[in-house]
């Protein structure tokens, strides 16, 4: 089923594309024209993408409060990358929970980027109130969850808490991981659309977030476990 679209105009600023690897991070991977080089696991075809791509997104998969929860973790998670871009080591004081709450929440949105659309019915449970459209989209914006007069409510939101929940459990398995910022010099490393084998997180094509007992890796070992464990595809700079 397609997402549910908004009002005409989108009065109330739901996000509607919803990047699984955020778009600031895919931007640090691009060439001087904006672009990435894509490569499919199932056909190995290359493809030269921006970071629109719709294969980089999802749309309205989860509700806003979702949506703004998981932008709260990438606010944080941009202002420490930044900062890794000319420093490397072991991460200090707040900032590998920074790291790990990034990692989790780009992995918890991979696994549920393809949520069913459809809407959930709440049986038993007849609603009070008839809804517009408008009051609909005010609520989602508030974070609050309207039950239809069908008693059914948006898929989005079921999958929201979904979001939350998986997030939540990835962060209680890798909260202990002591992350170390590694360069890797005239190398470019390979993003793959998902990774939760252990801790390891792309920052830019020749640096890139891993947990301390592995920092003695090659990048060209951790691109071949990257590409490998990608489900559909993986990308890099182009070289």
């Amino acid at each position: 089923m397609k997402f549910e679209p908004t009002q005409p105009g989108n009065p109330h600023r739901l996000t509607i594309q919803q990047h699984i690897f955020p778009s600031a991070c895919i931007a640090r991977f691009c060439d001087l024209s904006g672009r990435v080089r894509v490569k499919s696991r199932k056909s190995n075809k290359l493809s030269l993408v921006t970071g629109d791509d719709t294969r980089f997104k999802t749309q309205r998969s989860w509700d806003q409060w979702a949506e703004d929860g998981a932008a709260i973790y990438e606010k944080a998670y941009q202002k420490v990358a930044d900062r890794y871009m000319t420093q490397v080591g072991l991460l200090p004081a707040a900032d590998p929970a920074v790291v790990t709450q990034m990692f989790c929440s780009w992995n918890a949105r991979f696994r549920l980027k393809d949520a069913p659309q459809e809407p959930v019915e709440l049986k038993g449970i007849p609603p009070e109130t008839c809804f517009s459209k408008d009051d609909e989209e005010r609520c989602e914006k508030m974070g609050v969850v309207v039950l239809r007069s069908d008693s059914t409510v948006p898929a989005r939101s079921r999958t929201g808490t979904q979001l939350v929940s998986c997030t939540n459990f990835l962060w209680h398995r890798f909260k202990n991981t002591q992350w170390v910022c590694v360069a890797f010099p005239q190398s470019n490393l390979s993003v793959p659309d998902h990774f939760e084998l252990f801790p390891y997180l792309p920052l830019s094509p020749t640096r890139a977030f891993v947990d301390r007992s592995r920092e003695t890796w090659t990048a060209q070992h951790l691109n071949k476990v990257a590409e490998e464990y990608a489900a559909g595809y993986f990308f890099c700079r182009l070289p």
